[in-house]
């Protein structure tokens, strides 16, 4: 059941969504002109593959590391748009690497483990993490779960930027910028100006 060196799915489950495949090259794949990236911290090799060739054939970029130290590394030093995060790694556990990404971020993660018992999916998911799925997994699961937090994070971010901008006929105020405009024109405001 996922341990150490097997697969967590069949190998015809890497051709992900083959019904999009018979389109051609390139059709019907997710195409980005900056592709999003996933941040895999997974120490078992099979499954590290499996997961960077199912994702990267839907067009995600992986950065994929093996222990919990090299992952708040990379998550330093990059701006992945999720975690995938495995429970069980050498040295800092899953557990404590999501308390430390939570602790900064509100990056979603989404938690791997070969442990299926309720309380440690509700102690992972306690900690921090949005999602949790267990192990054995097939791939076409695993990218759809990816797919739907990304676009459940894209649709928070562009409510919480509507708010921060108020548009009203003719007249648009960007409150983080504290700019105006009226009819398309900047209008100059002190900052008294624009409190009141």
């Amino acid at each position: 059941m996922g341990g150490k060196g097997e697969m967590v799915c069949r190998d015809d489950e890497l051709t992900v969504f083959p019904v999009l495949h018979k389109l051609g090259p390139g059709r019907g794949r997710v195409t980005r002109m900056d592709k999003e990236i996933v941040l895999l911290i997974e120490d078992h090799e099979a499954d590290r593959k499996m997961v960077t060739t199912a994702l990267e054939k839907e067009g995600y970029r992986v950065e994929a590391v093996t222990t919990g130290e090299q992952g708040l590394e990379t998550l330093a030093q990059q701006r992945p748009n999720l975690v995938l995060l495995d429970l069980m790694l050498p040295g800092m556990d899953g557990l404590e690497v999501c308390r430390q990404i939570r602790g900064k971020s509100d990056l979603p993660i989404i938690m791997i483990s070969g442990k299926d018992d309720e309380v440690d999916k509700v102690v992972g998911l306690e900690l921090g993490a949005d999602d949790y799925i267990t192990k054995p997994y097939g791939a076409r699961e695993l990218v759809a779960r990816v797919r739907a937090m990304l676009r459940r994070t894209l649709m928070t971010e562009k409510a919480a930027a509507q708010k921060r901008r108020l548009s009203y006929p003719g007249l648009e105020v960007d409150l983080p910028t504290r700019t105006v405009e009226c009819q398309g024109e900047a209008v100059h405001l002190t900052p008294k100006e624009f409190d009141l």
